[in-house]
């Protein structure tokens, strides 16, 4: 991994894991199980539950919290702390969690924070609905391959996807508002990204140093572009560029 931080296999949560969501598993559900647990603990969509002192976060409303980069380690920069993830033919992958239960009461997980998974070895991870916006860097210069986001988000800030050249996949939720400056800088090796008609707001260099055989398609006709998207939202950006047939 280039300039990424592993986790050591012996921080990671190996199981019991859900290979797949339980379609049962609301989130009122989910809200009921955690409930029963005695102590501090999160859990994901698939219902996997593990104890809270391995993440980090931040309480940011009554009911609601943020995943957050907080805690120094001894590697000379912040990092986070393990999670909910397994390993799977050597791979890492992560969930993150939708509720966490601090202190008997329960919260929302609805953002992850700025910088939140920057840096980390995560190739595969599971956004739950839970998470309204994913903050500045909180992706960046990870090893994720592709990326799902729910229709729970609203926003994705500066330069989230930073650097993650790994990625060659990526679906947007038709929940998207806004798209922050340099959202998706440097991802060359996506091979086509569909902006749904429901984002208002992308923002400057956008899909900054994106090249010319990757693709963007645009939910409105050339030369029609949306008023809340800025007038440098593709600067250079040499992808080319699908607009609606009349």
């Amino acid at each position: 991994s280039d300039g990424q931080y592993q986790i050591p296999v012996s921080e990671i949560y190996n199981g019991p894991f859900t290979q797949d969501a339980n379609p049962e598993n609301t989130l009122e559900a989910l809200k009921t199980k955690i409930s029963k647990e005695s102590g501090d603990c999160m859990i994901d969509e698939d219902g996997n539950i593990m104890p809270i002192s391995v993440w980090n976060y931040k309480i940011t409303g009554e009911d609601t919290c943020e995943i957050v980069k907080e805690i120094p380690g001894d590697y000379g920069t912040d990092y986070i702390c393990a999670y909910l993830g397994r390993v799977t033919n050597g791979i890492l992958e992560y969930n993150i969690p939708c509720l966490i239960k601090v202190e008997n009461k329960v919260y929302n997980v609805t953002e992850l924070g700025e910088r939140s998974l920057m840096d980390m070895y995560i190739v595969n991870v599971e956004i739950p609905n839970s998470i309204i916006k994913i903050d500045s860097y909180a992706f960046a210069n990870t090893a994720l391959t592709s990326i799902e986001i729910p229709d729970s988000v609203e926003s994705i800030e500066y330069r989230t996807f930073k650097s993650c050249t790994s990625l060659t996949s990526v679906s947007l939720g038709n929940g998207l508002k806004s798209i922050g400056n340099s959202a998706f800088e440097e991802c060359k090796n996506v091979t086509s990204i569909t902006i749904p008609s429901t984002v208002t707001h992308v923002n400057d260099y956008a899909f900054y140093e994106w090249t010319s055989s990757q693709s963007i398609n645009v939910a409105f006709k050339e030369g029609e572009k949306p008023e809340g998207w800025s007038n440098y939202w593709k600067s250079f950006c040499n992808a080319q560029i699908n607009y609606l047939e009349d």
